[in-house]
């Protein structure tokens, strides 16, 4: 909650609400900031494994409608099946996607109630929406994915098209795609990275920090992360086990891009490391790119939001 509040008062347009097994209800926790926050809006994730399509539009729709209209959808896949079986049986990777583009289907289908579909994993018939968007507000739709099923289905349905950051050949082709796609079926759809950051008055004071934290992992994190690395089938899994070529130069995959964290996190694994000055700079590269939509996750401390907040985003908005 008070890195929420943070974010609110630095400007941060929104803050991401994870739906993870070791986090909090992404639901719960949005109810709670939306009535501590005036501005900042709300993105919350949802796992198409996990919950039923109708369930989350009506809690989309009634956040937005006690937040007044500041909450969007973030419709994530999962990269582990093992993780996935928690929850439910864990199918294979395009099992998962095609749950997911009818997941997608349905929310659009339920702005417009009362809606029936019959699909292979979803079925409704007649389902009048309560509350809908006529009077709690239209939310933006996310779809997060590293894998070219994601990108067709952000193409084709969604508001804005979410990834990790990758090496900059990928992200161009998957912008690239994403783009093309998006024109062939005769829309627009922004394009956005989640990265971490690691900002410091110096250059050497930030690379120092970034090597220190994966210097002083217990190993233990380091082993659990290479086992869910070899187990996981996801695209950025695989992109990510790609940064371990770079172990002999540091992890330094490009100026001021680090992958040193693929030793300790299995999510995001590049950072954008330097000076306030450098960091800048590298985010404008990304832009030229075609990135418009930025999440920023700083690992180091929880002092990382205040330093984003006030040394990088005045001059990147």
């Amino acid at each position: 909650m008070q890195q929420a509040s943070l974010a609110d008062q630095l400007g941060f347009d929104s803050v991401l609400l994870v739906s993870l097994d070791d986090h909090l209800d992404p639901w719960i926790v949005g109810t709670s900031i939306a009535a501590s926050t005036k501005n900042i809006r709300l993105l919350v994730a949802q796992n198409t494994n996990h919950v039923l399509p109708t369930l989350s539009v009506k809690a989309l729709n009634t956040l937005n409608l006690i937040s007044g209209n500041r909450a969007d959808l973030n419709v994530v896949t999962g990269s582990s099946r093992r993780v996935l079986s928690k929850h439910a049986k864990a199918e294979d990777h395009g099992t998962r996607y095609r749950r997911t583009k009818e997941f997608v289907e349905v929310v659009r289908a339920l702005r417009h109630s009362p809606t029936s579909y019959h699909g292979e994993f979803f079925q409704i018939s007649n389902m009048k929406m309560y509350p809908g968007e006529d009077i709690a507000g239209k939310a933006n739709l996310f779809i997060s994915g590293s894998s070219d099923e994601a990108i067709r289905i952000a193409a084709e349905l969604g508001d804005y098209y979410l990834q990790y950051a990758v090496d900059t050949n990928t992200l161009t082709r998957n912008i690239n795609t994403l783009k093309r796609l998006a024109a062939e079926n005769r829309r627009e759809v922004r394009c956005g990275m989640l990265i971490d950051v690691i900002a410091r008055e110096t250059s050497e004071e930030a690379w120092e920090t970034a090597r220190r934290i994966v210097a002083n992992a217990p190993a233990v994190q380091k082993r659990l992360t290479r086992f869910f690395q070899n187990e996981a089938d996801s695209q950025v899994n695989k992109a990510n086990k790609l940064l371990y070529q770079y172990k002999e130069q540091g992890y330094v995959v490009d100026r001021h891009i680090w992958g040193g964290f693929v030793e300790i996190s299995t999510t995001s694994a590049l950072s954008i490391v330097g000076s306030y000055a450098e960091v800048i700079a590298a985010i404008q590269r990304y832009k030229e790119l075609g990135i418009d939509y930025f999440l920023f996750s700083g690992y180091a401390n929880e002092n990382e939001i205040e330093r984003i907040g006030r040394h990088i985003l005045p001059f990147v908005k």
